[in-house]
């Protein structure tokens, strides 16, 4: 069985919150927004941590977003930019309008790109939303700044999921492809039981139904994180691991108190593994890669450091990404979140996988 040894990071800041947007990109941890208390946007100000020592610095970009909570924010390593969209701007949960806002690492500025001006007969403008997910896969963006309408996910609609954007061959000795798969999210209670996979190259869902929950299959959750990993391994025809999924809630807060609450969390980590099949082609490709995934429960240890703490409390609503550091190796990055004490959270750890 796999491993993960935790080990937090001592930051320079009080930085507690949650509901906060989280990308890595180089050695620096990127964070905008969140909420210390319920709905109400903290700041807009952008905080980078230093992953090496806990530094904490905020860009000085005279542009920028609107203080929000449920944003989405992710990176695009290969240009070296963050996108950010959406989310929620007032304790009266009023949406953000549709303007996708562009961070250059580089320049330390924030460009908006105004949704209404690329918009026409051919582009459509996605409404307004929180608590979504967005993905950059090959030199596309989900959602891209000019809007085209993508088969839409398998029901029902939900919040507080994941889309992980992975790339590696579907079948053995085959060139990677690249895939976005979503797992869980929130319809009224915690999702669960499949994991559906979208294709770009088909524009079609495949969904894998998973058997009841087991040492084999994590049970439903929200606000959770799922993010690709790289594996040790050339040849991924044992069941190589491409992804881990982290936390989230298990049970939402009490009716009664909605946002004002807090749920009940999970504190487990799963491996998601691909095994391709045994053809080089397919005719019927789209409806195996589905089913060649599995999920695997990840052992928790811990690395000594300074709280004495072991590894990190159960939460949801946290930031979470990889962080590839100096040799290569992928290291979990998971920061801050709500806890089953309805208290916000200001810990940033650092995750090392060690596969069997």
């Amino acid at each position: 069985m796999s491993n993960i040894a935790w080990k937090c990071l001592a930051l320079d800041q009080d930085l507690d919150r949650s509901s906060h947007s989280l990308a890595v990109l180089g050695s620096r941890a990127y964070i905008f927004g969140g909420e210390k208390e319920p709905r109400t946007p903290i700041d807009d100000l952008l905080y980078i941590i230093d992953l090496n020592d806990g530094t904490v610095t905020t860009s000085s970009s005279k542009l920028r977003p609107s203080a929000r909570v449920g944003a989405g924010l992710t990176a695009d390593r290969e240009r070296n930019l963050l996108y950010l969209w959406g989310g929620r701007q007032s304790k009266e949960m009023t949406p953000c309008d549709a303007s996708l806002w562009i961070y250059d690492v580089t320049s330390d500025t924030w460009t908006e790109v105004k949704a209404a001006e690329d918009a026409g007969a051919e582009h459509e403008v996605p409404a307004e939303r929180s608590y979504h997910c967005m993905a950059v896969l090959g030199d596309e963006l989900f959602p891209p700044a000019k809007w085209n309408t993508l088969p839409s996910a398998p029901e029902p609609g939900r919040g507080g999921t994941v889309l992980c954007p992975l790339a590696f061959p579907l079948h053995r000795k085959s060139e990677p492809q690249q895939v976005l798969v979503r797992y869980g999210g929130f319809a009224g209670h915690e999702l669960g039981s499949s994991l559906d996979v979208y294709d770009p190259s088909s524009r079609s869902w495949s969904t894998l139904s998973l058997p009841p929950t087991s040492d084999s299959t994590p049970e439903p959750r929200s606000v959770h994180a799922l993010i690709p990993f790289p594996s040790s391994s050339t040849t991924r025809e044992s069941g190589d691991i491409v992804a881990l999924m982290l936390f989230g809630e298990r049970d939402p807060a009490p009716v009664e108190l909605g946002h004002n609450g807090a749920g009940k969390f999970h504190s487990d980590v799963w491996a998601l593994r691909y095994t391709p099949s045994p053809a080089d082609k397919d005719s019927n490709a789209q409806a195996d890669i589905a089913d060649g995934f599995s999920f695997q429960r990840v052992h928790m240890g811990h690395e000594a450091h300074p709280d004495g703490e072991e590894r990190p409390e159960p939460r949801g609503w946290f930031g979470a990404d990889l962080w590839t550091d100096g040799d290569g190796a992928g290291r979990v990055v998971v920061f801050g979140g709500l806890n089953g004490k309805n208290e916000r959270l200001g810990d940033l750890w650092l995750g090392k996988l060690k596969q069997d």
